[in-house]
């Protein structure tokens, strides 16, 4: 019941114009997007949390993956219960086809270009 009251919640924000979905996007169950998140092209699977303000295109987003706000994502990789300390002050950008390896903690402000974490 709470995965359809998420689904739900989710496509209001897209219809309100609170969330950007572009593309062929895909969010798995018992997800949370925040507003003025903007996805395009990419694949967010099940449970994760997404915070404010983010950018999300061309990239995989595993299980359980937690983003801070204001973070960007492109052309990469999140691995399962990975959590991306992102904020509006130092938001973290990871591009470059980088992958972050499972259960990987980020810390506020990195730039990640090219890279592979395990």
């Amino acid at each position: 019941m709470e995965s359809l009251k998420r689904r739900a919640e989710i496509m209001q924000n897209v219809r309100d114009g609170k969330v950007n979905l572009d593309g062929a996007v895909l969010v798995g169950r018992d997800c949370h997007i925040s507003t003025s998140a903007m996805t395009k092209d990419s694949c967010i699977n099940n449970f994760c949390k997404i915070g404010k303000n983010i950018v999300i295109e061309k990239s995989a987003i595993m299980n359980r993956a937690i983003i801070g706000d204001r973070a960007e994502i492109r052309d990469s990789i999140i691995g399962r219960h990975v959590k991306i300390m992102s904020s509006l002050e130092s938001p973290n950008c990871i591009s470059g086809v980088s992958v972050i390896g499972d259960d990987a903690i980020l810390r506020k402000g990195c730039e990640i270009v090219s890279t592979k974490i395990s």
